[in-house]
């Protein structure tokens, strides 16, 4: 009887000791996963938006799977819109607009060229929005939904540790403040282009086409395309200067 005893308590005790040893386990393994996740996002902090690709690649498990997932996300998301502004205002199409060949096939009526700025503009306002809206501090609040989470009370301020911090929400700030200089100084841009069109089409008769260049024979139409040229080029000189401001590394 005794040594039944024995045996019960000492089976009892190893039951204790793997059930302790499971949490201590499990504890250490969230302590462990919680650095790969902060690490984790502080790779992604340190990409380019304009020039690196943002794979989803889970490392973690749990809410902090969860978190970790939306926070890639969201800077897939961020990167994919920077990449697709350079991309749009990169595009051949676009970029000659108004060149001579472009001229030459478009004029009288310059359809296509208002076409070109059209969509370009309506493509870039897209893309631009978008961003506006990820940097909204309601957009990042509400990244995670605290009913997906088992441990809600905890893992939501752990997230909000990781993306809401002072420095996030200025940066955040600064972000759509940008975007949104950006916006208006785009909309200039593709205003003049299109008055720039207007005028071709409106004088179209009196232009000719000389050693690969075009001339007004009236001197003041020729001397109002030079000063359009100029307005033109302090417009895009001014949004240089913009894009060259923006730190595209979060």
């Amino acid at each position: 009887m005794k040594k039944r005893v024995i045996k019960i308590l000492i089976a009892i005790a190893i039951v204790i000791v793997v059930i302790v040893g499971l949490i201590f386990w499990s504890a250490f393994k969230e302590l462990k996963e919680e650095d790969i996740l902060k690490q984790e996002i502080i790779n992604y902090a340190n990409k380019d938006l304009l020039t690196d690709t943002y794979k989803i690649e889970v490392k973690t498990t749990g809410d902090r799977a969860y978190i970790e997932e939306a926070i890639k996300k969201y800077y897939k998301s961020l990167a994919e819109n920077v990449q697709e502004i350079q991309a749009i205002v990169n595009d051949p199409e676009f970029q000659n607009v108004l060149s001579v060949e472009s001229i030459l096939k478009d004029r009288p009526n310059y359809l296509n060229g208002h076409k070109i700025i059209n969509n370009t503009r309506k493509e870039l306002e897209e893309s631009i929005q978008e961003i506006s809206k990820l940097c909204d501090e309601d957009t990042i609040k509400n990244l995670i939904d605290k009913d997906k989470l088992d441990n809600p009370e905890y893992y939501y301020d752990f997230y909000l540790d990781l993306m809401y911090t002072e420095k996030d929400l200025e940066y955040l700030k600064t972000a759509k403040e940008q975007m949104q200089q950006t916006a208006t100084m785009l909309n200039t841009f593709f205003d003049k282009l299109e008055e720039i069109l207007n005028f071709l089409e409106e004088n179209d008769a009196s232009m000719v086409y000389q050693d690969n260049a075009f001339y007004f024979t009236d001197e003041n139409l020729q001397i109002r395309l030079l000063e359009y040229i100029e307005e033109l080029e302090e417009i895009t000189g001014m949004t240089a200067v913009e894009e060259n401001e923006v730190d595209t590394t979060v």
